[in-house]
């Protein structure tokens, strides 16, 4: 008598089914790999989104709990130099925010201040002044030439000399003289090397 029975038994695979397994292999690991990635990059930004909230609760929590916050606001600064006082208030609400003294520099300003306004207006008697001195200078210099008999002299000496010749003695004048800086700085060098050797001696 025959029975039929199933058992599990091995059975070894054939080339082509142990080919599609090492692909699906290569294929599933570089998969995994992929997920891998993408839950460390999701991971990422979803912590990124949290510690923004996070931040933006704390600054919530500190308005309502302050009930104020700092920012620029305009002001005006108003001095009063009869009573020495400094007085700022806000533009937005006109509050007063300071109210002082003056300080040592603003004191100094207010002395200048009285200083100019206590000064004199002299600029129309300087202006006559300078004409008269102007007017004054033109007398003396035409009585000058009227009273020197030896300028029209002087100025045809002047006009018979030799441009050439003129121009000779200047060059020569500066020759000599740079002749006498080189002279004076090549003494100069040999005292300094004289002195220089001195002091290794002794």
């Amino acid at each position: 008598m025959e029975y039929k029975e199933m058992r599990k038994l091995k059975c070894d695979y054939t080339e082509d089914q142990l080919k599609d397994f090492s692909s699906e292999l290569a294929s599933t690991n570089v998969a995994l790999k992929e997920k891998e990635e993408e839950k460390k990059a999701v991971a990422a930004q979803m912590k990124a989104e949290a510690e923004e909230m996070k931040a933006r609760i704390d600054s919530l929590a500190r308005k309502v709990s302050n009930g104020y916050e700092y920012k620029d606001v305009k002001c005006t600064k108003t001095i009063d130099f009869e009573e020495g006082r400094v007085v700022v208030h806000r533009n937005d609400t006109l509050e007063i925010i300071e109210e002082r003294g003056l300080t040592d520099y603003e004191r100094q300003l207010t002395i200048d201040v009285e200083a100019d306004d206590s000064e004199p207006d002299a600029s129309e008697g300087e202006t006559a002044s300078d004409e008269e001195v102007e007017a004054e200078d033109g007398d003396s210099s035409e009585s000058e030439a009227g009273n020197d008999p030896f300028e029209g002299k002087a100025a045809d000496d002047h006009a018979g000399i030799d441009p050439a010749a003129e121009a000779e003695v200047e060059t020569n004048a500066i020759a000599a003289m740079e002749a006498d800086n080189a002279q004076r700085d090549s003494d100069q060098a040999e005292a300094d090397a004289l002195e220089s050797w001195e002091n290794e001696i002794s």
